[in-house]
């Protein structure tokens, strides 16, 4: 029972970062298609170093709040499809990272190289392939413009991810690094 109240208030801080991180830290481009955020980065480092499927659950409902609180009093409703898409790619990156022990090993060049090809991949896939399929799926006739705005969120996460994530990820890596080899000396 305990860890099942630690796991859900672990989401409600993940969303709540999310929030905090998306709405007041989201950068506008000249490009308005383009969103660079911290939110996602941030939330996909913290699904990587502690759970993934906490960190996308995390994500998932703090993406919803940002769509549901901003989106809904511009567009009218909620696209579930950006949820959905946001969810697994959280978890594909994650889980994709759990190959490498950051805790014990040294987040190097070739670390940094499979982490960004891994994210990049999965930001394609998701969000110029799943995304506007599921879009198309629901509404019939808007794929190539949803496949548009699909590649630009793609080019944003991948970009955001390539700075941001991986900041986070090269820094947690060397601190726990550190650690490890004061410990063992």
């Amino acid at each position: 029972m305990r860890t099942f109240i630690k796991n859900v208030l672990l989401i409600i801080l993940f969303a709540g970062a999310y929030f905090v991180l998306e709405v007041f830290l989201g950068a506008d481009t000249p490009v308005k298609q383009i969103d660079i955020s911290v939110g996602f980065p941030f939330l996909v480092f913290l699904s990587i170093v502690i759970n993934p499927f906490l960190g996308a659950f995390g994500l998932a409902l703090g993406n919803f709040i940002v769509l549901y609180t901003l989106a809904n009093q511009i567009i009218g409703n909620v696209d579930w499809g950006i949820i959905i898409c946001s969810f697994l790619n959280c978890i594909s990156i994650s889980l994709a990272m759990k190959k490498i022990n950051l805790r014990n090993e040294f987040f190097g060049r070739d670390q940094i190289i499979y982490f960004n090809r891994v994210q990049i991949v999965s930001n394609l896939f998701y969000w110029a392939g799943l995304y506007p399929l599921f879009k198309f799926l629901l509404k019939h006739g808007e794929y190539l413009k949803t496949l548009s705005w699909g590649m630009w969120q793609a080019f944003g996460n991948t970009l955001s991810c390539l700075l941001a994530a991986t900041l986070f990820i090269v820094l947690y890596s060397r601190s726990q690094y550190t650690e490890a080899n004061f410990y063992r000396s």
